[in-house]
C-alpha cells in the first residue's frame, strides 16, 4: 500500500518564542515519510537563531514578503504529494501525519481536520472549527456563501497538484493572509474531505493575527482588505473553472460587513472602503447574520442589534467601540 510523502511547511515571522515547539512537533511525527521545511519571512527577533538549532529540517530564510509569499517559498522546496502549512505558533500531535496519510485518497485537493485551542499555559479553550465540517456539495456551499467551514491554516492538508495549479495563477497580493485563499479555492480543483477530530493545537495568545485578535481600526481594515482581495480571486477562479459565481463583494461575510459599517461610520475620512454604501453594508450584515449557518439564535440577535446601533449612533460614539487611533495608509496596513 502506497504511503504518501508529506511536507510540513512552517511559516514564521517574529515568533521566536513558539517556532521551536512547532518544529519539534513535526520532528516527533510517528509517520516516517515526513519532511519539515521552515520558512522565516524576514524575522527581526531571535527566530533564525532558534531555527538554526535544529537538524533534520530544511530552513528557508527570505526577506519579509507576507504570509502568502512565505507559503509559496515553502511549497517550492516541498517534495511531498501532501502539504501542510503549519503556523509557527501552532503544533501537530505525534500521530497527525499518520492519520492524514491513512485518510488520504486520490482526487482530494483538501483534507480538513480539527485543532484544539489552548492558551500559553496549555489550558483548553475549545476547538476549531466553530461549527461542523460539511460532508458534501462543497461547491454549492461555496457558491452560496463564499467560504466553507474550516479550521485555521494549520488544520488543513493540501494536495500538491492542487497547490501547483493555484500557485501557477497570479496571486492577488503576496502580502495577504494565505489561509482563506488556499482553503476556499480548494473545492474548485478537487474533492474535500474531513477528519472529525483534532490533530493539532492552535495556540491562542496576544500576538495572533486571527480575526478573534483584531481590536483596532488598522487591523480591522487590514483583515477586511485581505478578505476583499481573495474573494475577488475566488470569484475569478470559479468563473475560470466553469462556475457562475456571485459578485465578489457579496461573498464577504457578516462580520466583514459589520467592519465596513464600523470604518465608514466611525473613521470615514480614512476608510479605504468608503465607496461601499453604509445602507448596502447594513442590509448585507443583517441578512447574513440571520441566514449564515452555525450562528446561535442569541448571537444572531445580538449581532443584528449591534449593526443597527452602529448604523444609528453618531460617529463619535462608534469610535468608542474601538481603540481611538489614527488610521494610516492602506499600504502600511497590508504589510506584516
Amino acid at each position: 500500500m502506497h504511503n504518501p510523502f508529506i511536507s510540513v511547511v512552517i511559516n514564521n515571522y517574529n515568533y521566536a518564542d513558539y517556532v521551536g515547539a512547532a518544529i519539534e512537533s513535526v520532528l516527533a511525527q510517528t509517520c516516517g515519510d515526513v519532511e519539515c521545511i521552515v520558512v522565516d519571512d524576514g524575522s527581526t527577533d531571535e527566530s533564525r537563531a532558534v531555527i538554526g538549532r535544529y537538524d533534520g529540517i530544511k530552513p528557508v530564510f527570505k526577506t519579509n514578503g507576507g504570509q502568502l509569499s512565505a507559503v509559496r517559498a515553502g511549497f517550492e522546496q516541498a517534495l511531498g504529494e501532501i502539504v501542510i502549512f503549519l503556523d509557527s505558533d501552532d503544533s501537530l500531535y505525534p500521530k497527525a501525519c499518520s492519520e492524514i496519510a491513512a485518510a488520504w485518497r486520490p482526487g482530494l485537493s483538501l483534507l480538513q481536520f480539527g485543532l484544539d485551542k489552548k492558551d500559553n499555559a496549555g489550558k483548553p479553550l475549545g476547538t476549531y472549527p466553530n461549527g461542523p465540517f460539511i460532508k458534501s456539495d462543497h461547491i454549492g456551499f461555496l457558491l452560496r456563501y463564499g467560504y466553507i467551514p474550516s479550521s485555521p491554516m494549520s488544520g488543513n492538508a493540501f494536495s500538491r497538484n492542487y497547490l501547483a495549479e493555484l500557485f501557477a495563477m497570479p496571486a492577488p497580493d503576496e502580502r495577504m493572509a494565505a489561509d482563506g485563499y488556499l482553503i476556499y479555492c480548494a473545492p474548485v480543483f478537487g474533492e474535500v474531505a474531513a477528519l472529525e477530530r483534532a490533530l493539532g493545537c492552535y495556540r491562542v495568545h496576544g500576538g495572533n493575527t486571527s480575526p478573534s485578535a483584531i481590536v483596532s481600526p488598522q487591523t480591522l481594515q487590514r483583515q477586511l482588505l485581505n478578505d476583499i482581495k481573495f474573494r475577488e480571486r475566488l470569484a475569478q477562479t470559479l468563473e475560470r473553472r466553469g462556475f457562475a459565481p456571485d459578485r465578489p463583494l457579496n461573498y464577504l461575510g457578516p462580520y466583514d460587513f459589520r467592519t465596513i459599517l464600523l470604518l465608514n461610520r466611525g473613521y470615514r475620512n480614512d476608510s479605504s472602503v468608503r465607496h461601499i454604501g453604509c445602507g448596502f453594508a447594513l442590509v448585507q450584515a443583517i441578512r447574513k447574520f440571520l441566514t449564515y449557518p452555525d450562528i446561535p439564535l442569541a448571537k444572531r440577535v445580538r449581532n443584528v442589534a449591534g449593526v443597527l446601533a452602529i448604523a444609528a449612533l453618531p460617529p463619535a460614539f462608534v469610535r468608542r467601540l474601538l481603540p481611538e487611533q489614527t488610521l494610516g495608509s492602506s499600504e502600511a496596513w497590508s504589510s506584516r
